[in-house]
């Protein structure tokens, strides 16, 4: 049984380059592959945020990851050869897209902001589901504003970003075993929190919350960062956010 990846991303967020060893290989469909490594700093798809892609090398040979998903602790470095071979036992060099991961950081840190504006405005409501894609990020939450308080909220939000964009706090993140520890870190726990993942707690804005993802350092990293939009549609509100 092949043993489950280390996740170094967690380590250090911008690490863009690194090593390891491929613990196997596998094919998957319309003739793809799958690199299997003993460790990885590229992200698999999860939690609202996508996947990294970039290049997996070793002797001259380039391994072209297109995806990377997580399955049973293993993550897929899923892709094709752009010339030779790569085998089992081998030593590798791992190069992620930058600009990519430097933009999902970001996009997803300011998802989690954004829970904390709510917070700050008394707008305490259960956190759901999140997107934090290049194109249509938002964040959703379980309850209800009223039509007519829906632009105040909206302005309300955007000058508490601004405030703590401004002022400035690390995000800082950290492991726990339980569900119990999280519920005594985080502001809410969501129900549905994958399972055969590592639990981890990212603090932003002085807020700790369940997340896996891969975050900026500081919250002045967020700069320009807005609500678009306010929708309330079956006592789901979802907020809507960019950056300028």
């Amino acid at each position: 049984m092949t043993e489950e990846t280390r996740l170094i991303y967690f380590d250090d967020s911008y690490l863009f380059e690194s090593k390891a060893t491929i613990l196997e290989m596998r094919d998957r469909e319309e003739g793809m592959k799958s690199i299997i490594l003993d460790k990885t700093i590229f992200y698999p798809q999860g939690g609202g945020q996508p996947y990294d892609t970039g290049i997996v090398s070793g002797d001259g040979v380039e391994f072209d990851v297109q995806e990377t998903r997580f399955e049973d602790g293993i993550v897929h470095h899923i892709g094709e050869f752009s010339n030779g071979n790569l085998n089992k036992g081998q030593p590798v060099e791992l190069k992620i897209n930058e600009e990519n991961r430097r933009l999902h950081c970001k996009i997803h840190s300011g998802g989690h902001l954004v829970d904390v504006a709510m917070y700050n405005i008394d707008r305490e409501f259960p956190s759901g589901k999140g997107f934090h894609f290049r194109e249509g990020s938002y964040v959703e939450y379980t309850g209800f504003i009223e039509v007519d308080e829906r632009p105040a909220a909206i302005e309300a939000l955007n000058r508490e970003l601004e405030k703590m964009i401004q002022t400035g706090s690390e995000i800082t993140s950290q492991s726990v075993d339980t569900r119990e520890e999280l519920e005594v870190l985080c502001k809410f726990v969501p129900e549905n929190i994958p399972t055969g993942k590592p639990i981890r707690v990212v603090t932003v804005g002085g807020v700790g919350c369940p997340c896996g993802g891969t975050h900026v350092k500081n919250t002045n990293e967020l700069t320009g960062l807005y609500i678009t939009k306010l929708k309330v549609k079956s006592e789901r509100i979802r907020v809507s956010y960019s950056f300028r």
